[in-house]
């Protein structure tokens, strides 16, 4: 009895895929300016542990303009942020890391948190009347950007928080807090645009 020669299955096996290249960022950042952020990383913690705390409190501090409270009180966060967030978002957008593109991304980093996501985070310190929820500036009212464009505007068009609109799904909001928790972030997104992108200016202008 003849036995069939089983015909052998050609499998054809695929080449071994070569492992993806790992990239390795392009730090084109001098011996000084390393020295500049390693400063800029410890003069910040100085600032939020040494220096802040003891200034939010002082007849100093409380007799400022909220932006300046916003600013001296948040001076040491925000460095921090170029620092932690700038370098990885200019990696992001470049390819490689800079010192300019890290201060361009730390400031566009810090913009975004604090003007978009912090200021849209409850509570509010703004009534939909355009009122003050909280007053007591010993509360650090003072540091919060809702304060600080609560001064700007007002401080530009006095008459802002008399000023009301229907909203369809608030009913009468003063232009007030509408311009503080609705404007403010979308102006905020334009500027941080500009700013990772500063040649849309140009292009923009040139039109």
């Amino acid at each position: 009895m003849r036995v069939k020669s089983k015909k052998k299955l050609a499998i054809n096996v695929p080449k071994a895929i070569e492992s993806e290249k790992i990239k390795i960022p392009q730090f084109k950042i001098t011996k000084q300016e390393w020295i500049a952020i390693v400063n800029i990383t410890a003069f910040a913690f100085i600032w939020m542990l040494f220096i802040a705390p003891q200034l939010m409190y002082s007849d100093f501090f409380l007799s400022l303009t909220p932006p300046l409270q916003y600013f001296l009180y948040n001076f040491g966060i925000m460095l921090f942020t170029f620092i932690v967030l700038g370098i990885p978002l200019s990696y992001t957008m470049k390819h490689h890391v800079d010192l300019k593109g890290v201060i361009r991304g730390g400031l566009t980093s810090w913009l975004f948190v604090s003007f978009v996501i912090d200021m849209l985070e409850p509570p509010y310190i703004i009534a939909p009347d355009g009122k003050m929820l909280l007053t007591n500036m010993e509360s650090l009212v003072g540091t919060s950007p809702d304060y600080t464009l609560h001064w700007f505007y007002t401080t530009l068009f006095p008459n802002i928080e008399n000023i009301f609109i229907v909203l369809p799904f608030s009913g009468d909001c003063s232009l007030l807090f509408i311009s503080i928790y609705f404007l403010s972030p979308v102006f905020v997104v334009i500027i941080m645009a500009l700013l990772l992108k500063p040649g849309m200016l140009r292009k923009l202008l040139l039109r």
